[in-house]
């Protein structure tokens, strides 16, 4: 497993849910 910052897990975190209302 790969230790990312929390920062990092957030941010990917809003990047998937800003493309899945993008797309939706």
């Amino acid at each position: 497993t790969l230790r990312l910052p929390t920062g990092t897990l957030q941010g990917f975190a809003a990047a998937a849910a800003n493309m899945r209302g993008g797309h939706n």
